[in-house]
């Protein structure tokens, strides 16, 4: 009888400990504005001289098989281009002169098969005759290549690699 009362005074303090801790642990004890007005992100917009609007809407759409959404769900139009991103966010064109000083990079991670999706936007790139892919080089974590577009914009695209796991050599 002393050894279940024992284990019950245990599991009972255990219990009693984790659930302190989890109480604990979820209080942010300096609220952010964000904390009050819960924001996300919604897209991306990129400078593109009006001169290359021609190339660069066949690239996004094309070459990397990016929907080009006609209707914006929110508010007046900001941008005379929009292409909706895989998951869902929005990547918006927009007219500017001054595009050369402010190149911007888009960074999309790939779970898996990035060897694949190289392979066939260089396809799509080659018979598209726009932008330039990078091939695929190895960064300390994981893999990437860079796609151009024609007004000098990179769009990464990245795997992360496990630090458990390490690719084997390829031979």
């Amino acid at each position: 009888m002393k050894r279940s009362a024992d284990f019950l005074a245990l599991w009972i303090g255990y219990t009693a400990l984790i659930v302190g801790v989890f109480i604990w642990s979820g209080k942010n004890s300096v609220k952010t504005v964000y904390d009050r007005y819960p924001v996300s992100l919604v897209g991306l917009t990129l400078p593109v001289a009006e001169t290359d609007y021609p190339t660069v809407l066949t690239f996004y759409r094309d070459v990397l098989s990016l929907e080009q959404v006609d209707a914006l769900p929110f508010g007046p139009p900001v941008a005379p281009a929009a292409f909706r991103l895989p998951d869902g966010k929005l990547l918006l064109l927009q007219s500017d002169g001054a595009h050369e000083q402010h190149r911007a990079r888009l960074v999309i991670r790939t779970r898996t098969g990035i060897e694949k999706l190289h392979n066939a936007l260089s396809e799509a790139q080659r018979a598209h005759q726009l932008g330039r892919i990078s091939p695929i080089q190895e960064g300390p974590q994981g893999d990437y290549f860079i796609a151009h577009d024609p007004s000098g914009h990179e769009i990464a695209f990245i795997t992360h690699r496990s630090k458990l796991i390490r690719r084997l050599p390829k031979s």
